[in-house]
C-alpha cells in the first residue's frame, strides 16, 4: 500500500537479535562508529549477524565510518588513519553480502564522523579539520 514502509531496530547488544525478531522489526543496523564499541557496532561479528538476518529474513544494514571524535575526548575515539578506517570499515560491511550499507555520518563534524567535503575552518575554539592530504570530496569518492 502507499502506507507500506521497511521499518529497522538499532542493533547494539547481542540479545537485541531476538528482541528486534520478535518485535517484527524487518531488520537492524548497527549505527555506531567505533569498530568494538558494542557487539553490534564490532565489525568482528557482521558475519554472524548477517547470518542471522539472512536465517530470519531480516535486513542486516552494517554502519560504517569514516572515524570517531567523541566529544570531549574519550575511549570511542577513531582516527581516520588517512582513509583506512573507512576502508576497511567498509571492507567489513561489503564482505557480509548486504542488501544496504549505511554510513555513519554525512555531516557530524561535532563527532568527526563526516564524510561532507571538508575544508579547515575555525569558530572560536572549535577547529574543523580537512582531509589533506587529500582533496575535501575525500570521504564521498570513496563511499
Amino acid at each position: 500500500t502507499g502506507y507500506d514502509g521497511v521499518f529497522i531496530g538499532l542493533l547494539a547488544d547481542l540479545s537485541h537479535r531476538m528482541e528486534i525478531k520478535k518485535s517484527h522489526f524487518d531488520g537492524f543496523y548497527t549505527y555506531f562508529a567505533g569498530n568494538g564499541y558494542t557487539y553490534g557496532s564490532s565489525w568482528k561479528n557482521w558475519q554472524s549477524l548477517a547470518k542471522f538476518a539472512r536465517d530470519n529474513q531480516l535486513l542486516f544494514v552494517p554502519c560504517v565510518a569514516p572515524g570517531y571524535a567523541e566529544p570531549g575526548g574519550g575511549s570511542t575515539n577513531r582516527p581516520r588513519h588517512k582513509g583506512n578506517y573507512f576502508e576497511v570499515g567498509m571492507r567489513a560491511a561489503l564482505d557480509t553480502n548486504p542488501e544496504v550499507v549505511a554510513i555513519t555520518s554525512f555531516n557530524a563534524w561535532e563527532e568527526g564522523s563526516q564524510i561532507e567535503a571538508a575544508v579547515p575552518q575555525r569558530a572560536g575554539s572549535y577547529v574543523s579539520l580537512d582531509y589533506k592530504p587529500h582533496e575535501p570530496n575525500y570521504y564521498l569518492e570513496l563511499a
